[in-house]
């Protein structure tokens, strides 16, 4: 269902709504605010229809270039269930996890979406395509083992993955850091400016440091073609460009 720039679908069980996806349109690309199943219904393939319907009604009905996501989340419980759902949609479309923001979402809205009235969905900005991986043996020298993330168009704000081990991995949403990008991206393309590029991360990281809440923990997947020439060009030709998508574990 639709009402002005919001694309929404539920799921009716025995007349029983459990589970939601909405979307905000935003000129030319679509934005996943919410997606939420209800606990006892999760792992049967309602999220992947869910996707796969918005996906396919989003491009054909907005022509939007690119489709984000992000999730509304109850805790820590239903973060780790509803990644592991999505998890499962296969990958098959251009949609990208974002961030975790944590909203309660109750059953009378899951009702309201559905009836596509007036939605709670929280509008949250988009970075479109993103993610480079595996920058980590030049990162290592900065003191913090990580593989950082990288938006692949200076339009957006800048999410920063931060890698301490195979079980923990801490994500910041670095906001606003427009100076920064706007440099990132005018020395993207050079192979002489790495020390410059391992300096401007470094700085991200500093950041992230002083924002990491090591609470929540939640799962998420990062796409490491994007940038997989700056990735080359920091490890000096060692970690070649990849299509494939790496797991990582998120901290917000």
């Amino acid at each position: 269902m639709r009402k002005e720039n919001t694309i929404g679908f539920g799921c009716l069980i025995d007349g029983k709504p459990v589970a939601a996806c909405v979307s905000l349109i935003k000129n030319s690309n679509a934005e996943v605010v919410s997606l939420f199943v209800l606990s006892e219904y999760r792992r049967q393939g309602i999220a992947n229809a869910l996707l796969s319907k918005l996906y396919w009604e989003t491009f054909y009905t907005t022509n939007a270039s690119y489709i984000s996501a992000s999730y509304s989340l109850l805790n820590k419980e239903d973060s780790e269930a509803l990644t592991s759902l999505y998890r499962t949609c296969g990958y098959r479309f251009d949609l990208h996890p974002k961030e975790y923001q944590l909203l309660e979402f109750k059953v009378q809205e899951l009702v309201s979406i559905h009836h596509i009235s007036d939605t709670t969905a929280l509008p949250i900005s988009s970075i479109g395509k993103y993610y480079a991986s595996i920058v980590a043996k030049k990162l290592n020298e900065l003191e913090f083992t990580t593989t950082a993330a990288f938006p692949e168009s200076t339009d957006f704000d800048l999410s920063l993955a931060i890698f301490k081990n195979q079980d923990l991995l801490a994500f910041v949403w670095v906001e606003k850091l427009t100076d920064t990008i706007y440099r990132l991206a005018a020395i993207y393309n050079s192979t002489d400016n790495a020390q410059t590029i391992k300096s401007l991360i470094g700085q991200l990281i500093q950041i992230a440091k002083e924002k990491l809440n090591p609470e929540d923990i939640v799962v998420s997947d990062v796409y490491d073609y994007v940038s997989a020439k700056l990735i080359n060009s920091l490890t000096d030709g060692k970690a070649q460009p990849s299509h494939l998508f790496t797991d990582a574990i998120l901290i917000i």
